[in-house]
C-alpha cells in the first residue's frame, strides 16, 4: 500500500478498534446484566422478537450504504436519491410491522410479550430510513473518527439507557427499548455531522442501486437465515428457555467479534475498494488482514474454551445459566470463521462480485436445514449448533478457493495463514489451564487466565512469525503490526 493510504488505513483501524471498545463494552454489559436479572426464558423471549424483527429488516433492506461506499465518486444527487428511497421504505415498513406483529408472534408461539417487543422495535425502521446517507462520505474518505460518531455513539447511549431501564423495571422490555433507541440516536448524529440530505425522486438512480444491491439483498436474506434460523428452530423445537441459553452463549461469542473483528472489518471494504486496480497491493492487504483476524481469533478461542465454565459461573449465580457452557464451546469457532469471512468477503465486494457471496451463502442455506435437523436429532440443540458451525467452516474454505480468482493470492497460502496461529493457541490454552489450576475463585481464574493467555499467545505467535518458514512469510505478528502503524503515523506527521 502507498504511504498515504497506508497511514489512513492504520489510523482508521486504530480509531475503529480503540474507539469501538467503549461501545462494545456497554453492549456486553447490557447483555451480562440481562443474564443476572432475567431467567433464560425471559431472555429467550427477547431473542425471539429480535429474530423476527431481523427477518423483517433483511427482507426489505436494499443495502444502499454498501453501494455508495463502494463508489467513491458517488454524487450528491445519487446520495439524496438513495436517502429518499430509504426514508420512504422506513415509514412504510414500520407501519406494516406494527400491525402484523401479533400474527408474526403467533407463528412462533411468542404470545403478547413478543408482540409488544416487536412493536417497540418496529420504530427502528423509521430511524434507519431517516439516517442521513451523506455520512457515507466519511467511509469513502476513511475518516473513521466521524464514522465512529455517526454509527456508534447512538448505540453507546442507547445501551446506557437500556442498562438503567433494566435495573429500574427488571423487565425484558428494556432490551427492546435499547435496540430501537440506537438507530434513532445514530440517525440524529448523522444529521449533526453530515451534509444535509435532500428529497430527490429519481427512479433511474434507484434502478442502478437495485442492480447492484439485489445480490446483497438476497445474500443478506440468506445470511440472516444462516445466523438466525437456528434461533427459530430452537424456539420451535424446544422452548424459550433453551433459546435463552443458546442466544446468550452466542451473544458472548459475538462480543469477541464486536471487540476486534468488526472494527477492523469496517475498514476493509473502503480500503480494498481503493486497491482493486492494483492487484499486488490488493493481495498484500487481503493476506495481512486474514493473518491479523486469524491470530486474534485463535487467541480468543483457546482462552474461551478453557474457561467457559468459569465465565458462566461468574456471569450469574442462577444455576440455569450454567447449562450454557457447552453451547458456548460449540460456538467458539465462529470467531475465527467470521473474522476470515469478513476479510475475504470484503475482497469479493471490492472486486464487484456480490453474486459470488450470494452463491456461497445459498449453498450453505440449502444444506443448513437438513444438516441442522440431523444434528438436532442426534444431540439436541447442541448437535444443531455443532452442525451449523461446521457448515460455516465450509463456507470459509469456499472463500479461500474463490480469492485467487479475484487477487494474485494462493489458496494454500491463505489456508496456512488461517491455521498458522493454531500452535500458539494450543500453547496458550495449556498455559491458561495450568496457571488457573491453582486458583478456585471464578473471577481470579478468569483474570489470571486472561493475563496468561495474552502473554503466552503473544510471545509464541511472535516467535512463530519470526521463523518465516514457507508460506508463513505472510504471517502478521501483533508486534510488527504495531510497528507499522507507528511508522506510518510518524510518516504522516512528518509529511
Amino acid at each position: 500500500m502507498s504511504q498515504t493510504l497506508g497511514s489512513q488505513v492504520a489510523r482508521g483501524a486504530l480509531v475503529k478498534l480503540l474507539g469501538g471498545v467503549p461501545v462494545n463494552i456497554l453492549a456486553l454489559v447490557l447483555t451480562l446484566i440481562a443474564a443476572r436479572i432475567l431467567v433464560p426464558s425471559e431472555y429467550g423471549t427477547y431473542t425471539l422478537a429480535a429474530a423476527i424483527y431481523g427477518l423483517s429488516d433483511i427482507l426489505t433492506n436494499p443495502a444502499v450504504a454498501t453501494y455508495l461506499i463502494r463508489n467513491p465518486d458517488s454524487t450528491d444527487h445519487s446520495i439524496n436519491a438513495a436517502w429518499t428511497a430509504s426514508a420512504v421504505r422506513g415509514l412504510f415498513l414500520s407501519a406494516i410491522l406494527f400491525f402484523i406483529a401479533p400474527y408474526l408472534s403467533s407463528l412462533f408461539d411468542g404470545g403478547p410479550k413478543v408482540t409488544l417487543l416487536l412493536r417497540i422495535m418496529s420504530t427502528a425502521f423509521i430511524a434507519q430510513g431517516l439516517k442521513n446517507l451523506h455520512s457515507v462520505r466519511f467511509h469513502q474518505r476513511l475518516e473513521m473518527t466521524r464514522v465512529l460518531l455517526v454509527d456508534s455513539l447512538g448505540t453507546a447511549v442507547s445501551s446506557i439507557l437500556g442498562i438503567v431501564l433494566l435495573y429500574i423495571t427488571r423487565d425484558v422490555m428494556a432490551l427492546a427499548v435499547a435496540a430501537a433507541g440506537g438507530p434513532w440516536l445514530n440517525a440524529l448524529f448523522s444529521w449533526v455531522f453530515s451534509k444535509r440530505a435532500r428529497f430527490v425522486w429519481d427512479t433511474a438512480e434507484w434502478g442502478a442501486i437495485w442492480r447492484f444491491t439485489r445480490f446483497l439483498l438476497l445474500n443478506g436474506l440468506i445470511h440472516y437465515a444462516l445466523l438466525n434460523l437456528d434461533d427459530l428452530m430452537v424456539a420451535k423445537l424446544s422452548d424459550k428457555a433453551a433459546l435463552g441459553l443458546y442466544s446468550l452463549s452466542y451473544a458472548i461469542v459475538n462480543a469477541a467479534v464486536l471487540f476486534f473483528v468488526r472494527p477492523l472489518a469496517d475498514i476493509m471494504l473502503p480500503t480494498l475498494a481503493r486497491l482493486r486496480d492494483k492487484p499486488p497491493r490488493l493481495a498484500e492487504a487481503c493476506v495481512a488482514a486474514v493473518s491479523v483476524f486469524a491470530a486474534a481469533s485463535w487467541a480468543i478461542t483457546s482462552y474461551g474454551w478453557v474457561l467457559s465454565d468459569d465465565l458462566f459461573n461468574l456471569l450469574s449465580d442462577r444455576s440455569e445459566w450454567a447449562q450454557a457452557a457447552p453451547v458456548f464451546r460449540a460456538l467458539l469457532p465462529f470467531v475465527l470463521i467470521r473474522g476470515v469471512n469478513n476479510a475475504l468477503g470484503a475482497l469479493v465486494l471490492a472486486a464487484g462480485q456480490p453474486r459470488q457471496l450470494t452463491l456461497i451463502s445459498g449453498v450453505q442455506l440449502l444444506l443448513m436445514i437438513p444438516i441442522g435437523l440431523l444434528g438436532y436429532v442426534a444431540s439436541g440443540y447442541l448437535g444443531l449448533i455443532i452442525a451449523i458451525t461446521a457448515l460455516n467452516g465450509l463456507a470459509m474454505l469456499a472463500l479461500t478457493w474463490l480469492a485467487p480468482r479475484l487477487a494474485p493470492v494462493s489458496s494454500v497460502a491463505l489456508l496456512l495463514t488461517i491455521f498458522a496461529p493454531m500452535p500458539a493457541a494450543l500453547c496458550s490454552g495449556f498455559a491458561v489451564a495450568w496457571v488457573t489450576g491453582y486458583v478456585h475463585s471464578p473471577l481470579g481464574r478468569v483474570l489470571l487466565g486472561l493475563l496468561a493467555a495474552v502473554i503466552v499467545f503473544t510471545v509464541t505467535w511472535e516467535l512463530t512469525c519470526r521463523t518465516r518458514v514457507g508460506a508463513l512469510k505472510s504471517a502478521e505478528s501483533f508486534m510488527s503490526l504495531l510497528q507499522r502503524i507507528r511508522a506510518r503515523r510518524a510518516g504522516a506527521s512528518s509529511g
